[in-house]
């Protein structure tokens, strides 16, 4: 049984001191790489500059988390070679068909007006240390006056099938309004589709900020799993609601999890969720602590989605 466990902690490595820890990624490594560091990569970021993309290893899903010693393995050099910025949120599939690895990522990409655009990114690599990032954005920026003109950031991607990749991002408006959650869909992983409306917005049933959704599909019903809080960072939760994808509307969400009370290590916010499904069991990975200075990384064990979200 695992019962919210930290498993990484934040500034423990030179590259990294004074920054937080946070959205995790995690995969199971293929048997053929036989030089891999473990059986599991964790991938997770340290938003501010300089920042970038580190990973962690382990044969176990619980721990121990052992940071590799060349982190990191992506750095702050944007998607069109600018150094300025940073570069954050790691969300990483395998493709078993070409023997890859692909990282999307968010990072800047130029300014305009003093307001930083930020787009998602996408990286290859055979074998998931060493990475090449694409050129140009696989998500970029609308023109000024859309709500995803400024930020298309914390990007996750699932694969439903041989062809057919969805993907909720985090996007906001180049005036730094409310954040909303996108949706695009694409056949190859590489070439997306964006929805033109927002996928959820803020306010209602929400606090006035969500961001870091993941959408799973479990026994043909796919669930939204965000991050919603408030606007100074405090209350922060992770819900949970079934996705109507046809028509691309959600039940009312519940909570998967909240903060927990003092002395607990994640008793500030609860952020970045990340699921994962390993043979009988399922996992939620996240991030807890403040806003830019998160203390680390932890694991829990999902409860039943169908009766969490009234199916039964």
């Amino acid at each position: 049984m695992v019962n919210r466990k930290k498993i990484l902690a934040a500034n423990q490595q030179e590259w990294e001191w004074d920054l937080d820890c946070i959205f995790p990624s995690v995969i199971e490594v293929p048997n053929h790489l036989t030089s891999r560091l473990g059986k599991y990569y964790l991938y997770y970021s340290c938003h501010d500059p300089p920042a970038g993309i580190g990973i962690a290893f382990s044969d176990s899903l619980v721990g121990p988390w052992i940071k590799y010693t060349g982190n990191p393995v992506l750095s702050r050099s944007c998607h069109h070679g600018i150094s300025y910025g940073h570069i954050s949120s790691p969300h990483v599939l395998y493709e078993e068909e070409t023997k890859r690895f692909f990282m999307y990522y968010h990072g800047q990409d130029e300014w305009l007006s003093q307001r930083a655009i930020q787009t998602t990114g996408r990286a290859i690599s055979f074998d998931g240390i060493s990475w090449q990032k694409e050129e140009a954005p696989c998500i970029d920026a609308d023109d000024d006056i859309s709500w995803n003109s400024g930020e298309l950031t914390y990007a996750r991607v699932t694969r439903l099938s041989s062809e057919s990749f969805v993907m909720v991002y985090m996007a906001r408006d180049r005036m730094r309004s409310a954040p909303v959650l996108g949706y695009a869909v694409s056949k190859d992983g590489g070439s997306w589709i964006k929805n033109p409306a927002p996928l959820l917005r803020g306010g209602g049933l929400f606090q006035r900020f969500i961001s870091s959704g993941q959408i799973i599909s479990r026994q043909g019903v796919r669930y939204l799993i965000f991050c919603d809080e408030s606007e100074d960072a405090t209350n922060t939760t992770i819900k949970v609601c079934i996705l109507d994808h046809k028509n691309l509307v959600t039940t009312n969400p519940t909570i998967l999890i909240a903060p927990r009370s003092w002395p607990h290590w994640d008793r500030t916010r609860v952020h970045d969720p990340f699921i994962l499904k390993s043979r009988e069991s399922e996992y939620l990975f996240y991030a807890s602590g403040k806003r830019t200075a998160s203390v680390g990384i932890g694991i829990t064990l999902v409860p039943d989605l169908p009766t969490l979200c009234g199916q039964e």
